[in-house]
């Protein structure tokens, strides 16, 4: 192979590597967003169900008392 074509695959390689480390990087970042946005989801959820259950006895409370 001639000297300037070798060159030339090396840095093609070099490059591909480079594009694969960013890829991997990039992919672990939306992993680490996408498991907080599941923490987050998760936890609005929970804070809604109990503003619910709140509501509940609070309406059950005025009830009581109105009786």
């Amino acid at each position: 192979m001639m000297k300037g074509v070798s060159t030339f695959l090396d840095k093609k390689d070099l490059s591909f590597k480079q594009q694969d480390k960013t890829i991997k990087n990039q992919l672990k970042i939306i992993k680490k967003l996408q498991k907080r946005v599941k923490e987050e989801q998760r936890r609005k959820n929970q804070l809604a169900s109990q503003l619910k259950r709140s509501l509940q006895q609070l309406e059950e409370i005025k009830r009581a008392t109105k009786d």
